[in-house]
């Protein structure tokens, strides 16, 4: 008679099952097991080759490719560049030193072009890398990251499938940022932080600003950043007619300082439904003020009139430094006096406020019994106005 309960049989069944457990993962299509490895970095998807043959040559045809400060030699990028079969990239990215990393960096800029990159973001820290020429011709890339010290001088520049693109230390020698956006005819969206260099042309940037302000006059809920409100402050100063707006949720991320007074009035007056407003007074990107002061210097005007609010009795800093507990206050009664409809308002301040009494900063608002007023130094959601 056979002893069903044999110890050994049941032993080799549950090692059978957890064998067949382990293979649930590798028995998936490879479509699925290569959305799996697109969201771990390169150096481990290209790892999982030396589980089984299963998975030898899985990671050949992922979309996506990240390297993140590390070093190839150039034996082992031909290698990885060999088994890469993938025709079309949807995602690389590259971050890394430049110190001892010229060869490998290029070799991998030029490996993405080949293959018609999508979304491509390069991170290159230290200075003198030469952008290879090839980089600047591509048809398929749509988004596109440089953060890198490095000076663009290239006259021949083709992007036209790029819709967004992002600058971060680039410097731009005299009219090189107009070659530059000249070969990207569908190029909706541009953020250049710390770039040098370029010289900004006002009047279109206000022509620019204003003509889209005006096709989000029937939006409700509207952010600003704080060079959007600069430049909307000269086309104030110049006179230019601001649209009407029916926004009932307005967010400004912005420094309190002078630069942002005249277009922040005028948007508040021009908002008769606004019910609720948040400042989210932090550090961001702003044009320097002494490009500003020189650009109404040329239309013989006065800074020093210019940037004051109409009554002229708001108290704000040139720089955004130096803050005091008096400007916050001023800062908060100008909002106050040029909004009609408002029932809340969140002011949330970085750790460049913390410095600032909160108690003493209390004290000195103005009292609203239609308004309620917050200060935070947290973010907020909307959901918790």
């Amino acid at each position: 008679m056979v002893n069903r309960y044999n110890p050994r049989r049941r032993l080799r069944r549950r090692l059978h099952e957890k064998k067949r457990a382990k293979d649930l993962i590798s028995s998936l299509p490879d479509e699925i097991l290569l959305h799996i490895i697109s969201f771990t970095p390169t150096k481990f998807a290209i790892r999982t080759s030396l589980l089984s043959k299963r998975w030898r040559y899985i990671w050949c045809d992922t979309p996506s490719l990240s390297f993140s400060n590390c070093r190839q030699r150039p034996a082992s990028i031909e290698k990885t560049q060999m088994c890469y079969t993938a025709p079309k990239m949807k995602y690389f990215r590259l971050k890394n030193n430049l110190k001892n990393n010229n060869y490998y960096i290029k070799k991998w800029i030029t490996f993405a072009m080949s293959r018609n990159v999508v979304n491509l973001s390069l991170e290159v820290y230290g200075t003198g890398f030469e952008i290879p020429a090839s980089f600047f011709i591509n048809s398929s890339i749509k988004q596109l990251n440089i953060h890198l010290a490095s000076s663009y001088n290239h006259c021949l520049v083709s992007w036209p499938s790029l819709k967004k693109l992002s600058l971060r230390l680039c410097r731009f020698r005299y009219g090189s940022i107009a070659k530059l956006l000249s070969g990207c005819p569908n190029l909706e969206c541009l953020t250049l932080y710390s770039c040098k260099d370029i010289k900004a042309d006002f009047p279109q940037l206000q022509a620019m600003v204003l003509e889209m302000l005006e096709k989000l006059q029937n939006v409700e809920k509207l952010t600003f950043g704080g060079n959007f409100l600069q430049i909307l402050s000269l086309a104030e100063v110049r006179g230019v007619p601001f649209p009407m707006l029916k926004v009932k949720t307005l967010i400004l991320e912005t420094v309190i300082f002078q630069y942002v007074i005249p277009g922040i009035e005028r948007l508040l007056q021009n908002s008769f439904e606004l019910k609720k407003l948040m400042v989210r007074a932090r550090d961001c990107n702003t044009i320097p003020g002494s490009y500003l002061t020189n650009y109404l210097d040329s239309l013989g005007l006065d800074p020093n009139i210019c940037w004051r609010s109409e009554d002229g009795k708001v108290i704000l800093n040139k720089s955004h430094r130096n803050i005091e507990t008096k400007h916050v206050t001023s800062f908060i009664e100008f909002m106050l006096k040029n909004t009609k409809s408002l029932d809340q308002m969140v002011v949330q301040l970085d750790e460049r406020y913390i410095s600032l009494k909160f108690k003493d900063l209390v004290q000195t608002l103005p009292n609203n019994n239609n308004v309620s007023i917050a200060l935070s130094t947290k973010p907020m959601i909307l959901g918790e106005w």
